[in-house]
């Protein structure tokens, strides 16, 4: 704080800087809730795929077991 800063301007410079830092916070707040909206959604894709590639594999060998009789 320089010499010529009132307790006024501190004052407000500091309640300026605290606004700005939270609303950072609730920027980053609704940004990391998205990514976790991210997050699940792709969990569940790579969930189906899995079961899609499970059910593919079943089936291949089911026709391979046939064929071999």
């Amino acid at each position: 704080m320089n010499s010529s800063m009132n307790l006024d301007e501190f004052e407000s410079q500091v309640k300026d800087a605290i606004e700005v830092g939270l609303n950072r916070l609730q920027t980053v707040t609704l940004l990391v809730v998205n990514l976790e909206q991210q997050l699940e959604s792709t969990r569940q894709s790579m969930q189906e795929l899995t079961q899609v590639i499970d059910n593919f594999i079943t089936a291949e060998k089911q026709k391979r077991d046939q064929d071999q009789n």
